[in-house]
């Protein structure tokens, strides 16, 4: 009898178990969903940072641009991520 290669017994795994996760199509829109999420985090995380920052600032209008923009920010993250 033959041994199986590492790469024979990892594609009869996927197969036999799981095989919806190596179809090509599920696997895109897996990755799309989660760049989106790590998209959408990294953007709420970087208008805190901003806000944090500009808090320290005196000026007003300073203080309401991190939060008039944050949400608006994510909702088109999510709204390409979709398309």
């Amino acid at each position: 009898m033959r041994k199986k290669g590492r790469m024979e017994c990892l594609e009869s795994l996927f197969s036999t178990r799981v095989g919806i996760i190596v179809n090509p199509t599920v696997l895109s829109v897996f990755t799309v969903v989660l760049m989106t999420t790590l998209a959408s985090f990294l953007t709420r995380k970087l208008f805190m940072n901003l806000q944090d920052s500009v808090k320290k600032s005196p000026n007003y209008w300073s203080d309401a641009l991190p939060d008039s923009g944050r949400e608006p920010a994510v909702y088109l993250i999510r709204v390409v991520g979709m398309c």
